[in-house]
């Protein structure tokens, strides 16, 4: 004996009637408030609201073609199933995702001069360094970054994350928050990252032409 929900995806399944869909989409309501606000509690702070109901949209859509209505499980526990799954499989990929732009990222560790212990980043969070010379290289580096700015509206967006990067802030929540009104975008962690890593080689390849 079906219930009222699983009626109304045996029928969709007939025919894929997207009037049949929405129909479910509606009937789903309680258990939709239900599965994002558990979604919300164990998905990263940096995941967004329209990420979170992109994964739940996903998983309805998908389960109410692959449901099978022979075996004793429900439709809401089927897609709360593939709901687990999915926001398994995104903790996983964010994770690898961050390992990798970490691993990969073109971090301004290059020292300013030879002769100094001082890298690019350290010059950029502090431009009134004790050593004469870092000052020098620092402020040449400064030049560079400020020039670099002026090129473009996308090439200043690029030095202002490079320069929010390099700032001391008292958390990366902090750093990130800064980073996202910047853009003028809820990005989670990973996009930031990348973001970050390009603002940086768009830098590099500028210092190297110039």
């Amino acid at each position: 004996m079906f219930n009222k929900i699983d009626s109304i995806v045996v029928a969709y399944q007939e025919s894929y009637d997207d009037n049949k869909f929405v129909e479910l989409y509606t009937e789903l309501k309680q258990t939709r408030e239900v599965l994002l606000q558990k979604l919300r509690k164990e998905l990263p702070s940096s995941v967004s609201k329209d990420e979170i109901q992109a994964i739940y949209d996903d998983a309805i859509f998908r389960c109410a073609k692959k449901f099978d209505s022979s075996k004793k499980c429900s439709f809401v526990t089927f897609m709360s199933r593939e709901i687990e799954d999915k926001r398994s499989m995104y903790v996983r990929a964010m994770n690898a995702e961050k390992r990798k732009s970490d691993n990969d990222a073109i971090a301004l560790d290059a020292k300013v001069s030879p002769d100094s212990e001082t890298s690019v980043a350290e010059m950029l969070a502090d431009p009134l360094a004790a050593d004469a010379n870092d000052n020098l290289s620092c402020e040449d580096i400064l030049t560079h970054l400020k020039t670099f700015m002026q090129s473009s509206t996308k090439n200043h967006t690029s030095g202002s994350l490079i320069a929010f990067d390099a700032v001391y802030f008292d958390t990366r929540e902090e750093k990130h928050a800064a980073m996202r009104k910047l853009l003028g975008a809820d990005l989670s962690t990973s996009a930031i990252h990348k973001k970050i890593k390009r603002a940086k080689l768009a830098f590099k390849e500028y210092l190297e032409n110039n």
